[in-house]
C-alpha cells in the first residue's frame, strides 16, 4: 500500500515486544550505552550536543540486542541447543523481515540428545553476524515506536546516559563553564514528534494545549533530564508542558510527566 506521508512507515510489529524487553530490562538494570564501538563513541558526543532523528535511544536498542546475542551465541553457546524457545522466535523474526538467513539446525541423537557443538555454534553466529546486523536495523525503528512513549523509561535511559557523560569526546568550548550540555534550539520536527507523542497534552498536569499549538514556545517543550544534570539534547529527552507546570519544574530534578491520555 502506498504511504500518504514520508511520517508514515509499514510496521510489522510481530513479537516486537520480546524484543522491546530486552532493551527495557538493560535500561531498568541500569547498562549504559555500549562505548566500544568506535564509530558510535565518536558521534555519541556530537549526538549528545545537537538534536538528531537517530537518537541516542536508536543507538542504544542496536547495542542491547548485539550485546544479548553475543552473550546467548558466545558466553552461553553450550546451553542453546537447549533454548529451543529463543532459537524458533529468532528464526520467526528472520522470516517475519524477510531475511534470507540459513538458520542454524540443531541435531540430536536417537536419544534427543543434542550432537551440535558449541564450536559450531559459534561459527555459525559469527558467519551470519552480518545478517544479525540487518535484523537489528529493521527491527530498530518498531522498538523506538513502542518505548519512545514511555516517559518513565526514557528518564531512566537519560538518567543512565548522564552518569558517562565524562566519556564522551566533546571539545570544552562546546559545553557550558559548568561543564553540561549548552541548551539549543529545539527543532520544530521535534516539537511535533513530541506533540503527536504526547497527545497534545501537558504531561504533568494533563491540561488540553490542542487549542494553542499555534501559540506553543519554546518554553512548552523543556529536558526530562535538565542540561544543568547532564542531560542530553535529543528527541528523547524532550515532553510538552503548560506554562503553569513548566515554571513550576525545577532544573534540579529529573521528574518526568505520568499523565497519558487513555484510549477510551
Amino acid at each position: 500500500m502506498e504511504l500518504k506521508s514520508k511520517l508514515q512507515k509499514n510496521l510489522i510489529l510481530t513479537h516486537v515486544y520480546k524484543v522491546c524487553s530486552i532493551v527495557e530490562d538493560a535500561i531498568e538494570a541500569g547498562v549504559p550505552l555500549n562505548y566500544s564501538d568506535k564509530d558510535d563513541l565518536d558521534n555519541l558526543g556530537e549526538r549528545t550536543l545537537q538534536f538528531g532523528k537517530k537518537t541516542l535511544l536508536h543507538i542504544y536498542i542496536k547495542h542491547a540486542l548485539i550485546e544479548y546475542y553475543n552473550y546467548f551465541f558466545k558466553d552461553m553457546a553450550d546451553q542453546v541447543c537447549d533454548d529451543i524457545i529463543e532459537l524458533d522466535f529468532l528464526q520467526s523474526q528472520f522470516t517475519n523481515y524477510e531475511i534470507d538467513i540459513d538458520f542454524i539446525s540443531i541435531k540430536y541423537d536417537p536419544e534427543y540428545n543434542p550432537v551440535t557443538t558449541v564450536k559450531q555454534i559459534k561459527h555459525w553466529y559469527k558467519k551470519n553476524e552480518p545478517k544479525f546486523q540487518l535484523l537489528y536495523e529493521k527491527v530498530n525503528c518498531e522498538v523506538f515506536f513502542i518505548l519512545f512513549s514511555n516517559r518513565a523509561l526514557l528518564q531512566k535511559f537519560n538518567l543512565n546516559n548522564s552518569l558517562n557523560f565524562n566519556q564522551l569526546k566533546i571539545s570544552e568550548n562546546r559545553l557550558s563553564k559548568k561543564g553540561t550540555v549548552k541548551r539549543t534550539k529545539i527543532p520544530v520536527w521535534v516539537k511535533e514528534a513530541i506533540k503527536f507523542r504526547d497527545k497534545g497534552m501537558c504531561s504533568w498536569c494533563g491540561i488540553d494545549l490542542k487549542s494553542q499549538f499555534n501559540r506553543l514556545t519554546s518554553s512548552n517543550f523543556d529536558h526530562i533530564l535538565p542540561l544543568s544534570l547532564y542531560g542530553a539534547n535529543d528527541p528523547t529527552n524532550i515532553q510538552l508542558y503548560c506554562n503553569t507546570c513548566n515554571k513550576k519544574k525545577s532544573n534540579k530534578n529529573s521528574n518526568f510527566g505520568k499523565v497519558y491520555e487513555i484510549w477510551f
